[in-house]
């Protein structure tokens, strides 16, 4: 995977330490593929785990690498076929996390990882270069911090 030794080459350059491997979440649901006359449906999703110097990532052992679910839920909420499910952040946040942690999305399109952030007790913080999922996805922590905090909210 030429993109994926880049980014960890990249990663690296800049003074992170990645997991040898990536976290894959496979995707049990139906997904689209706009090019099935070349490619093979593609049913998952790679993630980096990064982490600076020696410290510990891991809250406990995780048994593994590997998390499968049902995507369509949030990609009809979010009509996005790139929305991860809550339980799929649920499981990353809990092996990663302490309550309260401030956690970085720097591609959070309609913010649904930041979404599940707010339910997990974190402190999301994220950009999105499209003006578009960048508006939306504010009405959508806005939404959730209403849910949340039960009061409307205002962003600045």
């Amino acid at each position: 995977l030429p993109i994926y030794n880049f980014l960890v080459h990249t990663a690296e350059k800049i003074g992170w330490k990645v997991q040898a491997w990536p976290l894959i979440a496979h995707k049990t649901s139906a997904c689209r593929n706009s090019t099935a006359q070349y490619n093979f449906t593609k049913n998952y999703e790679c993630a980096m785990v990064l982490r600076r110097d020696n410290q510990t990532v891991l809250r406990r052992q995780q048994p593994s690498s590997v998390w499968s679910g049902d995507f369509s839920a949030e990609r009809r909420l979010y009509n996005n076929p790139f929305a991860k499910p809550f339980e799929l952040w649920k499981w990353i946040y809990d092996a990663t996390t302490i309550h309260g942690q401030r956690v970085w999305s720097p591609f959070c399109g309609e913010m649904s990882e930041s979404r599940a952030a707010v339910n997990c007790g974190l402190v999301p913080f994220g950009c999105e270069i499209k003006k578009n999922h960048y508006l939306r996805g504010l009405e959508n922590m806005k939404a959730i911090y209403a849910l949340v905090h039960k009061s409307n909210v205002e962003f600045k």
